[in-house]
């Protein structure tokens, strides 16, 4: 989330996800006529060793990865189902 949002603490790591976010939809359009169709995950809280020391909610990411492969074969169902 933070490639939308940036703070003074994480102003790198905002404008590299910005830059990420941006690729993809180049990518998107440019492969597009090749039908060849690009997705992005957009993951909040991940538990990763980044958020390690965050004592909130955090998704596993073996879901998040089920959930992407899930939706690119088309059987893409909430997390909360």
């Amino acid at each position: 989330m933070l490639s939308w949002l940036t703070l003074p603490i994480v102003g790198a790591y905002s404008s590299a996800n910005a830059a990420r976010c941006s690729m993809t939809n180049a990518l998107r359009l440019e492969l597009a006529p090749k039908d060849i169709r690009v997705s992005a995950l957009y993951v909040a809280y991940m538990d990763t060793d980044m958020l390690g020391g965050f004592d909130v909610s955090k998704l596993e990411p073996a879901d998040i990865a089920s959930l992407a492969l899930d939706g690119i074969a088309g059987r893409c169902t909430s997390p909360a189902s």
